[in-house]
């Protein structure tokens, strides 16, 4: 199973294993000194969780859009805890058969399928399967 969502107009999905919870957008406070693509951290539950930005990291373009009401969260399971990913929009969970799961294309460089596992096709639509072990390595200095 996967969790779809959206970013920059395009539709990616975590494998649903690795999402522990989705949650609403939330105040993030900035870390100095921190990577680009670490948004800052915030609080759930009264735990202090990081949240990182996957459009920095995957190099989308980030819209100039007004704030976008239906931006979510996703709350990933990673090593040393939670880590949180901004998303655009949640979309949905699907269960593509094996048959529809294909490989990142051949050519593409090894930066480039360092973070997609491989694509899911679903109704027509191409899904990236982004690899969790990647968006989740963050590093605060």
């Amino acid at each position: 199973e996967l969790l779809t969502f959206r970013l920059a107009n395009e539709e990616y999905a975590f494998r649903i294993e690795d999402v522990s919870e989705i949650i609403r957008l939330q105040t993030i406070t900035l870390i100095p000194k921190s990577e680009a693509h670490l948004l800052g951290i915030t609080s759930l539950r009264g735990k202090i969780i990081p949240v990182v930005s996957l459009k920095k990291m995957l190099a989308l373009k980030e819209e100039d859009a007004p704030e976008n009401k239906k931006q979510k969260i996703l709350i990933l399971k990673g090593r040393k805890g939670p880590i949180g990913v901004l998303t655009d929009r949640v979309v949905g969970v699907i269960r593509p058969s094996l048959s529809d799961i294909v490989e990142s294309p051949p050519h593409l460089t090894a930066e480039e399928m360092r973070f997609i596992e491989g694509v899911a096709i679903a109704d027509g639509r191409f899904i990236s399967i982004i690899r969790t072990s990647e968006a989740i390595a963050i590093n605060v200095v």
